[in-house]
């Protein structure tokens, strides 16, 4: 069960960056 949580945190974690570069990326087009 430890495994799957620490999966869940990091896929958020990349939830997290993907959102906050997306607008950045919008900007250098």
């Amino acid at each position: 069960m430890q495994v799957y949580e620490e999966k869940q945190i990091r896929s958020n974690k990349v939830k997290q960056v993907k959102d906050y570069l997306s607008p950045l990326l919008d900007l250098l087009d």
